[in-house]
């Protein structure tokens, strides 16, 4: 009886140190899906990796937990124009459901810099299938500290530059947000910039001092079909209109100094071949609408886009300020006549132009700004169209203020 209880007591310890069987095949299989996913830059696929808590420790961040906050982590990656390349498994180890997997990778900057490095990930098998539970990488490149000190000296710069504008121009910060909207549209000094109808220079006068010496500006107006088909357009704002692409650089060289950037011009239309692929970013800044109303006759906003993009490095911005119409009213009316433009209409275009929607904000949102349907933008500040004649009238559009805008950040992939 003692030596049969020893003989279970024997056999039970040896089950019980069987190692758990492991399906190392699987997980090199699920590697190569994961790969696949980034292949194919599918931040979706790349989630579904993923374990439900799974976690992405990037370095220098806080940590992103779940599927959802993973996806849209990977999308901001992506969408940013970052060559991820394929990373290389160098140590594949698998116990039961739990793997370990330590590799290399290079990815490629839209610039062209590349950063190698390396990373651990940590998968379990669950479910009957192996899912990716944490995942955390460093880069071979040594640190860049001054990187920081750069960054707050732009910021610096900027609010200098802001301080340095005029009382005119600063009394309109308040509804226009210089500094908020620049941050969120990404400029930064050294670009290459195209505005689109810069006009009086509002915004001309803070680009390029914050451009700096190694950035460009390069102004854009209407093309001169559209200008030619305006309502009371006369021969002596067509000859105006042709000369622009002299005049404009003439007057904007008197806002210069040695430390701002080169300023040039062209038309919408007639974009340089020698200027694809080389532009930074874009800049609509209520600059849409009066396209966008002749879209029918020309198609001229969606000749404009499709030259931003051309314009455009891979990875590059564009940042829209348009007066926005809202949703509930009509299509006729929000088609750019009366100044306004209904979102989803500019999402549509600008998707179709081949650019992927970044990010949007209501920094320029305006709830006081609810027009009627014989009303257009210019009723409002700075232009008060309408009650030139009125003082009470021209006291009720000043407290409702500027126009209610949307603020929208693309990007070409």
């Amino acid at each position: 009886m003692k030596k049969l209880m020893i003989s279970a007591f024997v056999l039970l310890m040896a089950s019980c140190m069987q190692a758990p069987q492991t399906d190392l095949e699987g997980l090199k299989a699920t590697i190569d899906v994961s790969q696949s996913a980034f292949d194919a830059r599918d931040p979706t696929a790349i989630a579904a990796i993923y374990a439900e808590d799974g976690a992405v420790m990037s370095p220098n961040s806080e940590t992103v937990t779940g599927q959802a906050a993973i996806e849209d982590f990977w999308m901001e990656v992506l969408a940013s124009g970052i060559d991820l390349g394929v990373a290389k498994t160098t140590n594949l180890y698998a116990h039961g459901d739990v793997g370990y997997e330590v590799g290399t990778y290079a990815v490629t900057d839209p610039d062209g810099d590349v950063d190698e490095g390396k990373y651990v990930r940590i998968w379990r098998h669950g479910d009957g299938k192996w899912q990716l539970q944490h995942v955390t990488w460093n880069s071979n490149l040594p640190l860049t500290a001054p990187e920081t000190s750069i960054r707050a000296s732009d910021s610096d710069r900027l609010d200098e530059i802001l301080a340095a504008q005029s009382e005119q121009a600063r009394a309109r910060y308040k509804y226009r947000s210089p500094r908020e909207t620049l941050e969120f549209l990404g400029i930064e000094p050294g670009m290459t910039v195209i505005e689109s109808l810069p006009g009086g220079g509002w915004y001309t006068r803070i680009l390029l001092p914050y451009l700096g010496a190694d950035g460009r500006l390069i102004g854009v107006d209407y093309s001169l079909d559209l200008t030619s088909s305006f309502e009371d357009t006369t021969d002596e704002d067509i000859a105006e209109a042709k000369a622009w692409v002299e005049t404009w650089p003439a007057e904007a060289e008197s806002w210069r100094t040695d430390d701002s950037a080169e300023v040039s011009a062209y038309f919408h239309g007639s974009l340089p071949e020698s200027m694809h692929g080389t532009a930074d970013a874009v800049l609509f800044i209520r600059a849409l609408h009066g396209m966008a109303s002749s879209e029918s006759e020309g198609g001229y906003m969606s000749e404009a886009l499709r030259e931003s993009f051309d314009a455009l490095k891979p990875g590059g911005l564009v940042g829209i300020v348009q007066h926005h119409a809202r949703d509930n009213m009509s299509d006729d009316w929000a088609q750019g006549e009366n100044g306004y433009l209904k979102k989803g209409y500019v999402i549509d275009m600008m998707e179709a132009a081949g650019f992927e929607l970044v990010a949007d904000s209501d920094m320029h949102a305006n709830s006081k700004d609810q027009p009627a349907t014989e009303d257009f933008v210019w009723r409002l500040p700075p232009s008060l169209n309408t009650s030139e004649d009125d003082p009470e009238l021209r006291a009720q559009m000043q407290a409702i203020g500027e126009s209610n805008r949307m603020t929208l950040k693309f990007r070409k992939p």
